[in-house]
């Protein structure tokens, strides 16, 4: 298998050297270039790999975000609700383990305070319905 880099501008691709200091690679099985088929991409721009990664975790964010707003607004759904604040803390944990690297300072503190938010909201909603089973 052969590698290749290929550098695009508005008016031609062309290989260009590189210094592999810092690499991101993603699978696709859309991909396609002039008749091939691209199974795997590897960047190594860190302005091309920060859009990418932000663009992805942005995109799970929002789908995060519509989980959390239904678990919220849902009457007595305790077990959404867990099940948010798990799903919060393993983003977390991808967010840290995995993206860090990648994003700059204000992105990644951008993320974090999203996501400390959502769980803010969502142990206060778990103490209002233990409150209210309470009162039952």
């Amino acid at each position: 298998m052969s590698n290749y880099l290929l550098s695009a501008t508005s008016k031609k691709m062309e290989c260009v050297d590189f210094q592999k200091n810092i690499e991101y690679s993603f699978s696709s099985k859309k991909l396609s270039y002039e008749g091939f088929d691209i199974k795997k991409v590897t960047l190594y721009d860190p302005k091309t790999i920060n859009m990418i990664v932000y663009k992805y975790l942005y995109y799970s964010y929002e789908r995060l975000c519509k989980y959390i707003d239904d678990a919220i607004n849902s009457d007595d759904a305790q077990d959404d609700t867990t099940l948010c604040l798990d799903e919060i803390s393993k983003y977390n944990d991808i967010l840290e383990n995995k993206y860090k690297k990648y994003l700059k300072k204000k992105q990644y503190i951008f993320f974090l305070e999203k996501l400390a938010m959502m769980n803010k909201l969502l142990n206060d909603k778990i103490i209002m319905l233990n409150s209210n089973k309470r009162a039952r």
